[in-house]
């Protein structure tokens, strides 16, 4: 227990810090290492989310470690015991979690503001079935947040990485909100896909409307089907572009007319989750095709018999685009 009081500083930064990919990977490293390591790690970040306000997704590191600390005295019961040091609290906190069992932590937790977690590794798909009837799907590499009971004026889910596909059920009285990094997307009841990469947050309508706002820029764009929409952090914008093939991960169909290569092999990229690399002599290589339900080495053979170029593959995540002479 001592070395798990000593990761716990690192465990709060890494729930601080979603998108530092360094400081993940060692935690889920130390995690794996035990099934001791992994319980700690889970009631820590119990305590923290539920200590949160839902929506907040700009913390003060310093404001949340006071919150957790007071959120593990709200739930020890109340007896007349002396104040004791914040590593010595843990310890009890812990104990009585993780020994007592579900039975005890459904008491001091409310089942009602208990959030759970999705996440999907490379190549992996997942879904889930939300309490109001509303489907998510997860492309690979992906994390969604949400909670279980969705019995208040809004449905909230958060999208925390990668990319997914939402099926709303309709009910006008409850708008669905899809908070994304600084970004919200709000429905009503639609089909539309969510994806985050470091440099934007773009958003596919399969049917119905969707109102995306970006927060802090305030800027504000209405999507229907056939429009993708795309918040470029850079620029602080929203730019609209008609355009289907983000959802081409569920609908398995692409369309390019008079396309840059290098805009074809991105979507290879997000459907396949490889990189493309491209030769600098490709880049004037336009395409029009439309491709429907094709595997990653059909469309490969596809685009090397129409352009007269080579793909090859380095390894299982990696491949190189150049022309044939």
């Amino acid at each position: 227990m001592h070395e798990q009081h000593e990761k716990l500083e690192q465990i709060l930064a890494s729930l601080e810090q979603p998108d530092n990919s360094v400081l993940q990977l060692e935690i889920q490293q130390w995690v794996a290492v035990s099934e001791e390591n992994r319980a700690y790690y889970e009631e820590v970040k119990r305590i923290w989310f539920t200590g949160n306000e839902p929506g907040d997704m700009e913390y003060d590191i310093d404001t949340e470690k006071k919150r957790f600390w007071d959120r593990i005295d709200a739930e020890t019961p109340t007896a007349p015991v002396r104040r004791i040091g914040r590593f010595t609290k843990l310890s009890v906190a812990a104990v009585l979690l993780i020994t007592a069992g579900l039975a005890l932590w459904k008491w001091v937790l409310p089942d009602k503001d208990s959030f759970k977690t999705i996440n999907t590794a490379r190549l992996q798909r997942d879904s889930v079935v939300l309490a109001d009837g509303s489907t998510v799907y997860l492309h690979g590499s992906s994390r969604l947040r949400y909670t279980v009971r969705m019995d208040k004026d809004k449905r909230e889910v958060w999208l925390e990485k990668g990319e997914a596909w939402f099926d709303i059920a309709k009910d006008k009285d409850h708008p669905f909100i899809v908070h994304v990094d600084s970004s919200t997307v709000e429905v009503l009841g639609t089909s539309f896909d969510v994806r985050i990469t470091d440099t934007t947050v773009s958003v596919a309508v399969a049917s119905g409307k969707v109102g995306f706002t970006a927060i802090k820029d305030k800027a504000e764009a209405i999507l229907t089907p056939g429009l993708t929409g795309s918040y470029v952090k850079a620029s602080q914008n929203i730019r609209v572009v008609e355009s289907s093939n983000q959802l081409a991960w569920r609908t398995g169909q692409v369309k390019f007319y008079d396309s840059p290569l290098h805009e074809v092999l991105a979507t290879m990229e997000q459907i396949y989750e490889v990189n493309v690399a491209m030769a600098p002599t490709l880049a004037k290589t336009r395409v029009t095709a439309t491709i429907n339900n094709l595997s990653l080495e059909k469309i490969i053979t596809l685009l090397e018999a129409s352009l007269d170029i080579n793909i090859r593959q380095a390894d299982s995540m990696n491949y190189k685009a150049s022309p044939t002479r």
